[in-house]
């Protein structure tokens, strides 16, 4: 008689979505690898003054990856982060906790969202509607604003400021009775076209391209520059607003308008060191330490340090086509793309110091 021989089991196959999001980290290791370490070997991948980035590395969980669904916009404070999904669906990261919203029936599809102090998500939808994403679900408020309108998140407070297409700027006062909406600027000569808040105050461009600032106080607004072209995006650290303007960086100083409402003469506008990016830059964020700026450039990832302009550019995520990113602190980005439901961690390299 033969021996018996045990037919072993085979193993689990590994998924497609498991097997292509391998493969993605790997190549974004080895094309990193050369981002960070030697600036001269590939025209796709530079690094000066001992400024790299990381190796990227892949969202935590490939397992559960979603094949075909991308992230198309993201927002973050403290450490909550939210990001708009190419399927519709919004993802909130607290911690180690997630989940994912769908839109409320007869709200509108999600358009643009902000994270507020308390880790509240605040979206505005196609319908003018405003939801809140909260542990308990998604709550529609009883509150309509323009279908256009543009969230911004104020700083250590549970309120966000909202301007609009009619040029007014409002704050959605979340108190302990029911929310309501407070004018801050009633209305303007151009539609908003981007905003940032800190506690005191909103800095904003128009469409036209003029860039102002007004007081939570109360007051007018006052101009701040007049830039060449159309801008983008704002951002604003301390007193600092950082806005991208038709692919330059520019800087402007804002004292808080509280110490300046007499001021008629606008603000001379400031570029930043080598401040050109690219006309094609479509993302924008700075971090909470104003000593780097992130870009998405194309298909790549550009930082730039402020304090003498060194910069890095990585291409390592190329082929999965990057579309937003975020400071998860002062040396970490977050970089969504549209080919994964969750973002990538990216590590700013700097040199490190030698203890005396």
């Amino acid at each position: 008689m033969r021996p018996d021989r045990s037919i072993p089991r085979a193993l689990p196959r590994p998924t497609l979505a498991v097997l292509v999001l391998a493969i993605a980290g790997l190549l974004a290791s080895r094309e990193a690898t050369v981002a960070g370490d030697d600036a001269t070997a590939t025209p796709d991948a530079r690094a000066t003054a001992g400024l790299g980035l990381g190796t990227p590395v892949p969202p935590a969980d490939p397992a559960d990856a979603e094949e075909g669904v991308g992230l198309v916009a993201l927002a973050t404070h403290g450490d909550t982060l939210a990001g708009l999904r190419s399927d519709g669906r919004i993802l909130v990261r607290t911690g180690a906790s997630e989940r994912v919203f769908a839109a409320p029936a007869d709200a509108g599809a999600f358009r643009v969202l902000a994270v507020a102090g308390d880790g509240v998500v605040v979206v505005v939808t196609t319908h003018g509607r405003l939801v809140l994403l909260e542990p308990g679900g998604a709550r529609v408020l009883p509150l309509a604003v323009q279908r256009s309108a543009k969230p911004a998140t104020i700083p250590d407070s549970r309120d966000v400021a909202l301007g609009s297409e009619n040029g007014s700027i409002r704050r959605l006062v979340r108190g302990d009775r029911e929310a309501r909406l407070e004018d801050v600027v009633p209305s303007g000569d151009e539609p908003v076209g981007a905003l940032a808040a800190t506690a005191d105050r909103v800095v904003y461009a128009r469409l036209d391209g003029v860039v102002l600032e007004a007081s939570f106080a109360g007051g007018p607004p006052r101009e701040l520059a007049r830039p060449a072209r159309a801008v983008s995006v704002v951002h604003v650290v301390g007193t600092k607003a950082f806005v991208l303007e038709g692919g330059a960086l520019v800087t402007l100083d804002t004292p808080s308008p509280a110490a300046a409402t007499t001021r008629a003469a606008p603000a001379t506008p400031r570029p930043s060191t080598d401040a050109r990016v690219a006309p094609d830059a479509s993302a924008l964020a700075v971090s909470r330490d104003g000593a780097f700026a992130a870009f998405v450039v194309g298909d790549a990832i550009e930082v730039r340090r402020l304090a003498d302009g060194a910069s890095a550019v990585s291409k390592a995520l190329a082929s999965r086509t990057p579309t937003a990113l975020v400071f998860a602190d002062d040396r970490t980005l977050l970089v969504a793309t549209r080919a994964d439901a969750r973002p990538w961690r990216v590590a700013i390299q700097t040199p490190a110091r030698t203890p005396r």
